[in-house]
């Protein structure tokens, strides 16, 4: 479960935060003035978005390399294609039970 909290509040409740983060799976966004600061998530979610963000720029790494000499329109639309590919895939996988 998502939580919004404030930083003064969240100062004084940090070890039940960190509890609920860990045995709770809970996600908490702390507000500075009003404004969203900083989320404090499990370490399963950053483990994650570090994966996933090593194989995006992997993938970028080794699309530029194939595609040195290729046109930048051309490379554009492949590319565009390709992502409302993904997305419908996502959207799909969501819909699935247990998903």
């Amino acid at each position: 479960m998502e939580k919004i909290i404030g930083l003064t509040e969240a100062r004084s409740k940090l070890s039940d935060i960190v509890n609920e983060v860990m045995y709770e799976r809970d996600t908490y966004i702390i507000s500075k003035q009003g404004k969203p600061a900083v989320a404090v998530v499990p370490l399963e979610v950053l483990a994650r978005w570090r994966q996933d963000r090593a194989r995006l720029f992997q993938v970028i790494e080794e699309v530029q390399a194939q595609n040195q000499d290729a046109d930048p329109d051309e490379l554009m639309e492949v590319i565009l294609e390709a992502q409302q590919e993904v997305r419908k895939q996502l959207a799909a996988e969501k819909l699935q039970p247990g998903a």
